[in-house]
């Protein structure tokens, strides 16, 4: 019995976090971020993606990432 209790809860307690799909829109300043991979998709247009390599970020010298 307390074995399905601590089951129901640690079910209860996954699904209770992760139902908050209330994402904010960021409205601050303008971004540019750089990526290493695929360039995710957003809704905001003040958010910009450069995408770079690793070895880009390994030999950056003058901090722009």
């Amino acid at each position: 019995m307390r074995k399905i209790s601590l089951l129901f809860i640690a079910v209860w307690i996954l699904l209770v976090g992760c139902s908050n799909n209330d994402m904010n829109i960021y409205k601050g300043r303008d971004l540019k971020i750089a990526v290493i991979g695929a360039i995710p998709e957003v809704r905001e247009e003040n958010i910009t993606f450069e995408k770079i390599t690793l070895e880009d970020l390994q030999h950056n010298t003058d901090n722009r990432y």
